[in-house]
């Protein structure tokens, strides 16, 4: 009887133990399809949560490469637009483009460490599939970050660029509407004063008129100026009899000029006309020997009486204008050692003592 219980018992410990083989590979693999569960679910929420943060990432990267473009259009247009409403306003949407993109930053951050978060919990947990799958669930619903404020601010911040690069053409526009006009108003004082010179030489041979516009050219290197030099105050000092008109644009195509304006009797007072544009040339060497010739016209009208022309022709063999012109180089050489070299350079002793007594 103990052979056959022996024989019995054999078989039924080998049948229990195919059970629970059959058992324990049922649940490993219910165990491994857990664990499989848990991944798929955390590989889809992490690749939302990346998709996420890309798709910030390069809405941040385009609106600073527009926060860029718009400085480099703020300082360029600075003096550049006829008012600054529209350059106040791109300050205005750069600064909130800037909050935007601190705000958007923090938030991508506090995306990131959820996501690392739940990355770690995940490996630590995966030994036991339903908490892991749980950590997975959580990251699956955690809300996206929206671009939406980075967008606007893009969008904005291109309108007032916009507005600004109008502003600067509608200011370009303006400047050359001034720039025509002065060409206009240059062109027209140009063609009076040809008109004033033709007829120059008959005023001048009888109740008075405008003498020869003297400018002589550039000297072959700069000359030191006087910056304590006053104009009106040096004319006045050899010329009583004269005055300084300030006429802009009137030595436009020369290095330096002055005209002398007579007229009326020998005591009427004379008008030296002067270019405003050049007060600082007028203080240089060559610059006061025009004023001291035009300042000899003045002389002149007073001295000469009336005869001013024929007195002149007499004392150079010269015609007309011409010979009170060289006088007045010569007077010039009186009172300086030297001329404007417009019309003479050198004068005879004889020239040179009868143009001190202008003086």
């Amino acid at each position: 009887m103990l052979v056959t219980r022996g024989r019995i018992a054999l078989p039924v410990i080998v049948v229990c133990s195919l059970v629970f083989s059959v058992i324990a590979g049922i649940s490993y693999q219910g165990y491994r399809a857990a664990q499989q569960d848990a991944r798929d679910v955390m590989k889809s929420a992490t690749s939302e949560i990346d998709g996420n943060l890309a798709s910030l990432a390069h809405d941040a990267a385009g609106l600073k490469v527009v926060v860029i473009r718009a400085d480099r259009v703020y300082t360029d247009s600075g003096g550049k637009t006829l008012d600054e409403t529209t350059r106040t306003a791109l300050i205005a949407s750069m600064t909130q483009a800037g909050t935007s993109l601190v705000q958007h930053e923090q938030s991508r951050d506090n995306l990131q460490a959820t996501l690392d978060d739940a990355t770690q919990k995940f490996i630590s947990s995966l030994p036991w599939p339903p908490t892991a799958l749980g950590v997975a669930q959580d990251l699956a619903r955690t809300p996206d970050v929206s671009d939406a404020s980075l967008i606007a601010a893009a969008t904005e911040l291109i309108v007032a660029i916009t507005a600004v690069q109008t502003a600067e053409i509608a200011w370009q526009v303006e400047q050359a509407r001034i720039a025509a006009e002065k060409a206009a108003a240059e062109a027209a004082a140009a063609e009076a004063a040809a008109a004033e010179e033709a007829a120059r030489e008959a005023a001048s041979r009888s109740s008075g008129g405008g003498t020869i516009t003297t400018g002589p050219g550039p000297p072959p290197e700069a000359l030191a100026t006087d910056p304590g030099f006053n104009v009106e105050a040096y004319i006045a000092s050899i010329a009583p009899n004269a005055y300084v008109s300030w006429i802009p644009g009137l030595c436009d195509g020369f290095y330096i000029c002055g005209r002398a304006q007579v007229g009326g009797i020998p005591t009427t007072p004379v008008e030296i006309r002067l270019d405003p544009n050049l007060r600082e040339i007028y203080s240089n060497r060559l610059g006061k020997s025009v004023l001291t010739h035009e300042s000899a016209h003045a002389r002149q009208w007073l001295y000469y009486d009336g005869s001013i022309i024929a007195d002149n022709e007499a004392l150079t063999g010269l015609s007309g204008v011409a010979a009170v012109e060289y006088m007045a180089d010569c007077a010039t050489i009186v009172i300086l050692g030297y001329s404007t070299g417009t019309y003479t350079s050198s004068c005879t002793s004889a020239q040179l003592a009868a143009a001190s007594l202008i003086w």
